[in-house]
């Protein structure tokens, strides 16, 4: 479930998830996302509906991430 089935294709899915980079997690439509950090021991929530991000708004999800990781995470 965790880790990439898709072979050879780009894109890194295991059974109904992202996979990648330590990671595990699915986004949704209007960029809502949901993001498992296992070593970090971080899960982030990322509850928004927006169609489309003005000027940096497009870097808010990496950037939520980064503040929940800093945080809560292990390594701190």
């Amino acid at each position: 479930m965790t880790s990439k089935q898709t072979g050879e294709l780009p894109q890194a899915y295991g059974f109904g998830w992202a996979t990648g980079g330590g990671t595990f997690g699915h986004g949704g439509a209007h960029a809502t996302n949901m993001t498992i950090a296992p070593q970090q021991g971080v899960i982030t929530i990322f509850m928004v509906q927006h169609a489309g991000f003005p000027g940096n708004g497009k870097e808010s999800l990496a950037t939520f991430q980064k503040a929940a990781y800093a945080l809560y995470g292990k390594q701190r």
